[in-house]
């Protein structure tokens, strides 16, 4: 599947064919509503309009990396908030783009068609080489989840990197529902854990990941809790029957995972000194 390009850019003729007259085109484009980013092709700028889109815009770039994959639907792990940028070599040097607010991310040969947004591809390949393994993991499943790549471009992406960098990237799946579901099943192979996703368990349903044969660990949105009262409490009778057949259940929110992981991580690893992703639990 590929997605529809984030910021598509219209030219004169494109939106004359709409029913602009060169009248409105121009009015609009003083007024700051459309903004010619090259000669003759125009990107509207709305209230929505992201903020990676902007700054693309006027400068002369393109958006790459991890802000184009936010862009296209992908989970993306927090990160700093300056938009990661791309552009031509020609763009630098004719000095309608500046190295400075490029970062380190590689330059293109030429130009991107139709919109400030580099293909999925090309995004995919920026992530992993400027991320953290995990973080490149982390896109890696998401793209997989959606849609966005196969397990064969996949592979092709990691060859974008150093062997050891996709050794340590390992290989992603399509099993997570959630980036902080991603970051964590990175983290407890990190820790050589056994752990399978998306178990099935009888008059319980499916849990995000069972470590052993007894920790269960369920990933909370805490959007979808407020959103939804019936399923927080449905969610804790499913508790409630796990811990009466023997699992050992823990609850991880997004921020334990990205932000608080140091405290979550020492108990988790506590529980696996217990043994009690080790202990006998009942089919009924």
């Amino acid at each position: 599947m590929t997605p529809r390009q984030p910021a598509p850019l219209f030219s004169t003729s494109q939106l004359r064919e709409q029913g602009w007259t060169r009248a409105r085109i121009k009015e609009c484009a003083e007024r700051g509503d459309l903004l010619e980013v090259s000669r003759g092709r125009f990107l509207p700028m709305r209230k929505s309009t992201p903020e990676s889109v902007r700054v693309a815009a006027r400068s002369g770039c393109w958006v790459t990396c991890f802000s184009a994959l936010k862009l296209y639907g992908l989970w993306v792990p927090p990160m700093d908030i300056r938009p990661h940028l791309t552009t031509t070599w020609r763009r630098l040097e004719t000095g309608r783009a500046r190295a400075s607010d490029l970062g380190k991310h590689r330059r293109l040969n030429r130009p991107v068609r139709g919109g400030l947004v580099v293909s999925p591809k090309d995004a995919l390949i920026a992530a992993v080489k400027c991320g953290t393994p995990e973080q490149a993991f982390i896109v890696l499943e998401s793209a997989l989840k959606l849609g966005v790549a196969t397990r064969d471009e996949v592979r092709e992406i990691l060859t974008h990197v150093s062997k050891k960098k996709a050794r340590i990237i390992g290989v992603p799946g399509s099993r997570s529902d959630s980036g902080s579901e991603s970051a964590l099943a990175f983290r407890l192979r990190k820790l050589k854990l056994e752990f399978a996703q998306q178990v099935w368990i009888r008059d319980v349903g499916r849990v995000d990941i069972l470590v052993g044969q007894s920790l269960v660990i369920e990933l909370d949105s805490w959007q979808h809790h407020q959103a939804d009262r019936k399923a927080y409490h449905r969610d804790r009778e499913r508790d409630a029957v796990l811990i009466a057949r023997g699992y050992t259940v823990v609850r991880l929110a997004y921020a334990h995972v990205f932000f608080d992981w140091q405290k979550y991580e020492a108990l988790l690893r506590g529980y696996i000194k217990r043994r009690l992703h080790k202990r006998p639990v009942r089919a009924w």
